[in-house]
């Protein structure tokens, strides 16, 4: 429905432009496009709601219940219960998005509409300030030159292209056939993640690439044999290519490829979180990743950063959840391709990201609609989506 379209782009629209470094009241934005977008599919759905299942209700008790110990340990508890509000408003939405992508058609539709909010967002970027471009193309940061336009960081760009990257690959897997425009959006986007240089997004858009053709021809696989042995073969290699990606048989590489976030993040360990058992297990409060933001500590890294908010019994219960959507996703020894591979490659972005349960970065909300849309869905092009 055309209300649904609208409130998509404008949440999207809005997730985009956050990253800009203007004068505006971005948080507003954003949160005023997805009471919009709630309430449109309540108003979609409002005669079409189902019982939820019973995991998605257990989900939801044991979640709130881990978030609501944390907010009363933390030393910020009402924005603590906010941030446990805003989650549940997130996990409806998404709920609701998966009745949204349930054929072809909407699901190719919403892919448009992430590519062209992304579209107008990344042109106003680049044309809107044309000496700041030459200004960054002549200058270093923090030791690489970084074109990234009006965007406040090159990182939101490097996540702007990925997502609109991924956007623009599934849609041609479903499409099962390669179309000009969205060719021509990954030249653009990959060109854009060049100049960015944002090497988290870039190595998780080649482990998709790797992963989607690996598992494809797995698929083609008759023999449960040749597939045991394909696996016992592709997942060491998948290891061993990436331990020499990241560490180039240097100890120290890691710690560069990642821009010196391990330190970091071994800091954020051994000083904010097994310091003290409460905190250990229910965290310091959710969204206070403000505590380490307002002590200049570098918090790129998902898993990080969510266990120092929420606690190991809420990081393994995420955890818990991820392994959930691998098993559902896997079928005799059918592997769903394009979820697991995107599950796959997301994970890795949030190790060097703070994307695991950040779901105000655009990121975390798209891979997680798409995520929990097309677990269970096995059908991949258009063709197969339209025989049943």
């Amino acid at each position: 429905m055309k209300i649904l379209k609208l409130s998509f782009f404008l949440m999207f629209l809005s997730y985009f432009a956050f990253y800009l470094e203007l004068d505006f009241n971005r948080i507003m934005f954003k949160a005023v496009s997805m009471i919009i977008l709630f309430f449109s599919f309540l108003y979609v759905y409002r005669n079409k709601l189902n019982k939820p299942s019973k995991s998605q209700v257990l989900f939801f008790l044991m979640f709130n219940a881990l978030g609501l110990i944390t907010s009363l340990y933390s030393e910020n508890t009402y924005s603590s219960l906010t941030s446990l509000m805003t989650f549940n408003l997130f996990f409806i939405i998404f709920i609701f998005a998966k009745k949204e992508l349930h054929n072809a058609t909407s699901f190719i539709t919403f892919n448009n509409i992430v590519i062209i909010s992304s579209l107008i967002v990344t042109s106003f970027a680049f044309i809107g300030n044309i000496p700041l471009l030459i200004e960054q193309s002549n200058s270093y940061f923090y030791g690489r030159v970084r074109i990234y336009g009006m965007f406040e960081h090159p990182n939101y760009l490097g996540a702007i292209s990925f997502v609109t990257i991924m956007a623009a690959i599934l849609n041609m897997i479903i499409n099962h056939k390669v179309s000009k425009r969205y060719v021509l959006t990954i030249l653009i986007y990959s060109t854009f993640l060049f100049i960015s240089d944002s090497r988290g997004a870039m190595y998780s858009l080649a482990v998709f690439v790797v992963c989607y053709v690996a598992f494809k021809y797995f698929n083609f696989l008759k023999s449960p044999y040749i597939k045991l042995a394909f696996i016992l073969l592709f997942i060491p290699s998948l290891i061993h290519f990436s331990n020499l990606f990241i560490n180039n048989l240097n100890n120290d590489y890691l710690h560069d490829f990642t821009s010196g976030r391990t330190t970091n993040w071994e800091y954020i360990y051994d000083t904010f979180i097994t310091n003290d058992l409460q905190t250990y297990l229910f965290g310091h409060g959710l969204s206070s990743v403000d505590i380490l933001v307002n002590k200049k500590i570098n918090t790129d890294n998902g898993f990080i950063v969510w266990f120092f908010e929420a606690g190991l019994f809420n990081l393994l219960l995420i955890l818990l959840l991820i392994l959930v959507f691998f098993i559902r996703n896997i079928r005799g020894l059918k592997i769903n391709l394009l979820t697991v591979s995107l599950m796959i490659s997301y994970l890795i972005y949030a190790n060097v990201e703070n994307f695991l349960m950040n779901l105000g970065h655009i990121v975390p909300f798209y891979c997680w609609i798409i995520i929990y849309s097309q677990t269970g869905v096995f059908k991949q092009t258009r063709s197969e989506y339209e025989k049943t």
